[in-house]
């Protein structure tokens, strides 16, 4: 399966189909209609198409190699596509996008079509705020959420959608951390006092069942804080029972202590870590005691995402646009691979298995993830072993004691199991979807906190405020 992707309808598409007529309903027609190969087996269910979205944040409708080959050799009347293919490193994310009539997929192509030609520039509906910037940055980490689930479940296909590996998926853990602190109108310290320490009132722990996603009771940890016990989140507002289990009064520093326990138990597998306020939650955490220099805020490294996306950029694929497998009695993925360069084939010098599989895990940061590697994989560039100390001299030499050193940073550990914390944000994945933003430090603001947001979304129909009911 070749990992060319094809953009469909916009600006400058590879796919000219039905073009000159500029007829979107043409085109969702070949697409969406009943003869279409995208139709799945089962009854009434949509076709899927790949949603991507670049870095400045401007979407795309794609098809892959393998489907533009089916609609071409459906519709001969279809040319083949113009132009350098898309690879996924080209885009911030990669998912699926379903539509389930041809009016619903003929709507969004019209969104997508520019409202002015020969501008240099998308000024369609969809994308006419996106020309520079890294906007595509937080709607691509929205959509890595979705992919993250699909994985979890089974239901996508891994390279279409580019990514190579899913065995995290056995290990990987789901918990949340969720504490309550007083409204402003009660903590009239500084913002920034407010924001750097917190004045934590109760706070809780909790594990998700993988893959339901749903509360392990088992696993709820809920601490309301001594010295704040007498406290108040808000005016009018009042403390809630715990429902999962019993909750303990503690001090500050037995609280600490707690947590660093549990955060070190979970060291030796990933981990998803659910917030609310990421910044708020790293600093109750810092003050916890518990390290947050390794924590990251984007699932595509979990993915895998990045180490393709390092992979392809390596090896762009050289497809010339006349290469129409309708020309070709016999199709094979090794006649669209780029070729080797001379300097790099590993024909050239001998070299032992045992240093070659040492080689290929040290040139790509995706080792990780690929610890064994086919002798037989000539996909995977070798690098010259002449070269090799050379290039390693001209790294500066790291202090392994120094405390800005950040985790994992040494080449040489790029192939060690590591697992770091990824952190999300659900009030930020709120604020994606929905657009709405709430200033917590703005005492006129309105208050939107995690209880709150959960009854909008009709998870919850508690009133009051309980870290620990919270959590789940």
């Amino acid at each position: 399966m070749s990992n060319s992707l094809y953009q469909l309808g916009g600006y400058r598409p590879q796919l000219q189909w039905h073009q000159f007529t500029y007829s979107n309903r043409l085109l969702a027609e070949e697409i969406a209609g009943p003869g279409s190969p995208l139709h799945p087996n089962l009854r009434n269910a949509p076709i899927e198409l790949i949603l991507g979205i670049k870095r400045s944040g401007t979407v795309h409708l794609l098809l892959t190699y393998d489907q533009v080959s089916d609609f071409c050799q459906r519709n001969r009347d279809l040319p083949w596509p113009r132009g350098r293919p898309f690879v996924s490193s080209d885009f911030e994310s990669l998912s699926p996008i379903y539509f389930h009539t041809v009016e619903e997929l003929k709507n969004h192509l019209g969104e997508l079509r520019p409202k002015k030609q020969g501008t240099g520039f998308d000024t369609s509906t969809f994308n006419k705020g996106f020309r520079d910037g890294n906007a595509g940055v937080l709607r691509g980490a929205f959509e890595h959420g979705r992919v993250f689930y699909k994985v979890l479940h089974q239901s996508i296909d891994l390279q279409k959608y580019g990514m190579r590996d899913s065995s995290w998926t056995g290990s990987i853990r789901v918990c949340s951390f969720v504490f309550n602190t007083q409204h402003i109108i009660f903590d009239g310290r500084s913002a920034q006092d407010r924001l750097r320490y917190p004045r934590v009132l109760d706070i809780a722990f909790a594990e998700a069942k993988i893959p339901s996603l749903e509360l392990d009771p088992s696993t709820t940890t809920h601490i309301i804080k001594a010295e704040n016990r007498t406290l108040n989140k808000s005016k009018g507002s009042f403390k809630l029972p715990f429902a999962h289990g019993t909750t303990d009064t503690l001090s500050e520093q037995e609280i600490s202590n707690r947590f660093q326990n549990i955060f070190r138990s979970y060291q030796d597998k990933p981990l998803v870590l659910l917030v609310y306020e990421e910044e708020l939650t790293k600093n109750v955490l810092k003050n916890l005691g518990v390290p947050t220099e390794a924590f990251n805020t984007d699932l595509k490294h979990l993915l895998g995402f990045e180490a393709v996306k390092k992979m392809e950029e390596d090896h762009k694929p050289l497809i010339s646009p006349s290469r129409d497998p309708r020309n070709y009695s016999i199709r094979k993925e090794e006649d669209h691979k780029p070729p080797i360069s001379p300097s790099r084939d590993p024909r050239n010098y001998s070299i032992k298995k045992e240093e070659r599989d040492t080689l290929i895990a040290s040139s790509s940061s995706y080792s990780r993830t690929h610890a064994s590697v086919k002798r037989e994989d000539r996909d995977i560039p070798i690098p010259d072993p002449r070269k090799r100390h050379r290039s390693r001299s001209r790294s500066p030499r790291r202090n392994s004691s120094s405390p800005d050193k950040k985790p994992y940073a040494s080449r040489e550990d790029y192939h060690r199991p590591r697992h770091p914390i990824y952190i999300i944000d659900v009030k930020d994945l709120h604020a994606r979807v929905s657009g709405e933003s709430f200033n917590a430090y703005d005492a006129n603001a309105p208050e939107m906190n995690l209880m709150k947001l959960a009854q909008r979304y009709g998870m919850s129909s508690g009133e009051g405020w309980c870290a620990g009911n919270e959590a789940g």
